[in-house]
């Protein structure tokens, strides 16, 4: 899948970009949502789609009529809400400065700096397309083994290209978009794990850590994304 994607948002023409998996569905008003708020916040690099999480066999909640999407201009712009009262949250940059958690070596360690307002993944949510694209090239680059040879992961596009975007333009502290609050403007489809094929990351989570070396963050993820597919691969294939 990362090859597909890989080459359709590196041809898409428009300023804006949202990426979404074929059993999602998205509120038939997000264009004049998507246009409005990077006309308000044309500095922003990324506005977060509000998603509700919905099981497959649930049709009826599927297919449900839209709420209208909240007015953006009449909300507080805040961190985070009070008394949960809606509001238009700011995104900061993800906290890639952050040490390296020498602990995560021994496996016995879980990583935390996930946790947060921040972040990570790059799908259901509407991108500067510029940003996008000048990413992707120098990806490319970082996929290259030799000459015209290069190395392209089978999963992992979306955490991969989130972060890479954001390690690219990294200004410490940056505010780089808002999140939109409730009712969702996205429906995301859950589907049994049983219909989910295994999948290891870790190896697009080394190209962040072999691109960008000076930022923990991403020793934090290789190392703790390391562990977890060996424990995941010893029980699957050994421990039974």
């Amino acid at each position: 899948e990362v090859m597909q994607r890989y080459i359709g948002l590196l041809n898409a023409s428009g300023l804006y970009t949202l990426a979404l998996d074929d059993d999602d569905y998205v509120h038939p008003d997000v264009l004049q949502l998507v246009s409005e708020y990077f006309a308000t916040f044309p500095d922003s690099w990324v506005l977060r789609l509000r998603m509700k999480k919905i099981d497959c066999t649930d049709e009826e909640r599927i297919r449900s009529p839209w709420e209208a999407i909240p007015d953006f201009k009449q909300l507080d712009i805040a961190p985070r809400s009070q008394d949960n009262q809606p509001i238009l949250q700011t995104l900061p940059i993800a906290p890639l400065n952050n040490k390296f958690e020498a602990r995560l070596l021994t496996g016995t360690y879980a990583r935390r700096d996930m946790h947060g307002p921040h972040i990570e993944n790059f799908n259901n949510k509407v991108w500067q397309t510029e940003l996008v694209q000048q990413a992707l090239a120098e990806l490319s680059d970082v996929m290259k083994l030799k000459g015209n040879l290069h190395w392209i992961p089978s999963w992992s596009l979306d955490r991969l290209l989130g972060l890479f975007i954001q390690a690219k333009f990294f200004e410490e502290d940056k505010t780089v978009g808002h999140w939109m609050p409730l009712p969702e403007q996205i429906r995301y489809i859950v589907r049994p794990a049983s219909l989910k094929e295994l999948r290891f990351y870790v190896a697009a989570d080394g190209l962040l850590a072999k691109r960008f070396p000076q930022y923990g963050y991403f020793r934090n993820l290789f190392f703790d994304q390391l562990w977890i597919g060996l424990k995941i691969f010893v029980r699957r294939y050994i421990g039974n």
